[in-house]
């Protein structure tokens, strides 16, 4: 059989035959030439797909493509050739292999199709070796980065997608005509042109049962499902969009640039920032949600678009540095405000092996981790590692800072705590759990505030400043419209029960857990009892009153302080500012040693408003916290 065929036409998968004995297709790597494999595909039929592996050197710089996918369920596969061998890969993989090459011959007409060549990790990387995949991990940022082409696979779901992309190209294209000044908040004037679109202002299919109004319209239907794909939320999908120099979105039918989705995003993100309120008579009222309230879930795709621009500018400004060893630029060393960027999005993300959450972001952090996927290892060892990692890299940036005060190493904390997340034994708890994390919801407090201290938080310990919880209560803007309203419906209640009587009366379970849930019961009832109030205020109080019930509560301190703190916390609890914190922090002692309760906000404390000299009757001491 020839491997060097060059085309696919009367390929006979017949005469291509499995021998049983046949070596195994991995032949070892060169970790010191920084070797790699790239997949060929000989042929692609109904029949049968049929490939094989070459290694290269990355220093040499290959061509070749990289391939972006969700691996999908393990269990349910289909069989291609590789190398003599019949090796078993998911039905979603299976499907981007048979259409990956035609795309790149699109996008490429003129070269030879049997230069094509794929980076795909599930048959690349030899999968039983676990040296191998640690090794390889350590080289995503050389493989996404180098390579001329990353092809983002969506799925075979090629109607919808399609579809999608449309619907992304034309909002592009008229937005970026109608709208001179983005930057600017809307205005019924930026969305006249729809008036020439009715497939995007009319309703399709009236009788269709949907969960929002605006999906009984098929564009805006398919622009949400592009938006929702569980692609966007996988951890190695972040760093693979970020990494790539050129990405494009594919599915069976059609590709499209990945820039093209991201300004769609962005220009919807407008206005569910500013929503519209006045409906133009040419959108109908189900349509017309989708610029008057926030009905995507554009984040995702936003977030990874943010990271792609920030990590630009690093490399850019960054003078590329080689190794002795080989002629590859080493990683990116992310600086602060690059780390936390990285650690919210993380948040967003789901990972089969929770190790993957500090090891699939190695690339766009440069932390110095070595990836150990050893199966005698807990998962939590990857992320005390990245807090280890992570203090080192921030300790060496504020001492060749010119303001390290700017720089709070301890960041981390608001992603950790027992009263928020679950711990598995013998994990600290403050290590932020992101496999815990990725199922909650976390409020980041730490947003915007700060706490200034020149005093050395490392390596000898944490000084803090403590003061002790003395009760809950509800933060008294909130409790004071609630109760009023309480009692105008003949629902009077203690303070204490006044949350959860909203939420009990109001919500269900599975109202509260969807972003989109309907407030509309409860939003009457607010207008009739509040006429003086803005309608945003109190959407804003309804947000905010959930978000507390949820996840939040209100305490008092014994000093008489204010302060809002996690679900888990208890009366005793200290209240403590550590150096290097941007926020004060919830502790707890147990069994003669503290352990970390959560990250929390306390009146006057915010924002450089207290000072270490300030605090009053306070405790300075250090301590270790386990």
């Amino acid at each position: 059989m020839s491997t060097n065929r060059s085309s696919q036409e009367d390929f006979n998968p017949g005469s291509y035959i499995l021998d049983p004995l046949q070596a195994s297709p991995y032949k070892p790597l060169d970790k010191s030439k920084s070797e790699i494999r790239l997949l060929e595909i000989l042929n692609v039929s109904e029949k049968a797909t049929i490939c094989q592996l070459h290694i290269v050197s990355l220093p040499s710089a290959p061509v070749f493509t990289a391939l972006s996918y969700v691996w999908g369920d393990p269990r349910v596969t289909e069989n291609i050739f590789l190398g003599g061998n019949l090796i078993a890969v998911t039905i979603n993989l299976a499907a981007a292999l048979k259409s990956v090459k035609k795309h790149w011959q699109k996008v490429f007409p003129e070269r030879d199709p049997s230069l094509f060549r794929l980076w795909v990790d599930a048959i690349c990387v030899n999968q039983e070796n676990n040296d191998e995949k640690s090794s390889q991990v350590q080289q995503m940022s050389s493989i996404y980065s180098s390579a001329e082409l990353v092809i983002a696979w969506l799925g075979v779901e090629s109607e919808k997608l399609s579809l999608a992309f449309d619907t992304c190209e034309i909002l592009t294209r008229e937005f970026e005509k109608a709208v001179p000044f983005p930057d600017q908040p809307p205005n019924s004037a930026d969305i006249q042109w729809l008036s020439a679109y009715p497939s995007l202002c009319e309703v399709d299919d009236p009788d269709l049962e949907v969960t929002f109004d605006f999906q009984k319209n098929r564009r805006w239907a398919a622009f949400d499902h592009l938006l929702c794909l569980s692609y966007w939320e996988r951890i190695w999908i972040a760093q693979e969009c970020i990494l790539a120099e050129r990405l494009l979105l594919a599915c069976p039918l059609r590709f499209m640039d990945y820039n093209t989705a991201s300004k769609a995003a962005e220009a919807m993100f407008r206005f569910q920032e500013s929503p519209l309120y006045v409906r133009p008579n040419f959108i109908s009222s189900e349509v017309w949600s989708v610029f008057s309230e926030e009905s995507f879930k554009l984040h995702l795709i936003l977030g990874v678009d943010s990271v792609r621009l920030f990590f630009r500018y690093l490399r850019s400004s960054s003078p590329q540095q080689y190794s002795n060893s080989q002629e590859l630029p080493l990683l990116v060393k992310a600086d602060a405000d690059m780390l936390q960027i990285l650690a919210k999005m993380v948040e967003h993300k789901h990972a089969t092996n929770p190790k993957d959450y500090i090891y699939g972001m190695l690339s766009l952090s440069g932390l110095e981790i070595v990836p150990d996927y050893s199966n005698l290892t807990p998962p939590y060892v990857a992320f005390v590692d990245y807090v280890k990692a992570l203090l080192k890299t921030l300790h060496k940036e504020m001492k060749n800072s010119t303001d390290a005060n700017k720089i709070y190493p301890l960041f981390f904390l608001y992603q950790a705590g027992i009263g928020f997340l679950n711990y598995p034994q013998g994990c600290p708890t403050w290590a932020p759990n992101y496999s815990a994390i990725s199922e909650s919801h976390i409020h980041d407090i730490s947003s915007g505030t700060s706490i200034n201290s020149s005093t050395t938080y490392y390596p000898e310990g944490l000084q803090i400043i403590k003061m002790r919880i003395k009760r809950f209560r509800l933060q008294p803007t909130v409790k004071e419209r609630w109760l009023l309203l309480a009692n105008k419906l003949g629902q009077a209640s203690s303070e204490e029960e006044t949350v959860a009587w909203i939420v009990d009366n109001f919500w269900t379970e599975n109202e509260m857990s969807n972003n989109h849930f309907n407030r509309t019961t409860l939003l009457e009832y607010a207008r009739q009892n509040f006429e003086s109030v803005d309608e945003r205020d109190i959407e804003e109080q309804v947000r905010l009153t959930v978000g507390l019930a949820n996840t939040l509560r209100v305490f008092e301190t014994e000093s008489g302080h204010i302060g809002i703190g996690p679900l888990g916390s208890k009366p005793g609890d200290a209240v403590c500012l550590l150096c290097g914190s941007g926020v004060p922090v919830v502790l707890r002692i147990i069994d003669n040693h503290y352990v970390h309760v959560g990250t929390c906000f306390v009146s006057n404390f915010m924002d450089g408003q207290a000072t270490w000299k300030e605090m009053g009757q306070t405790i300075l001491q250090k301590f270790e916290i386990c």
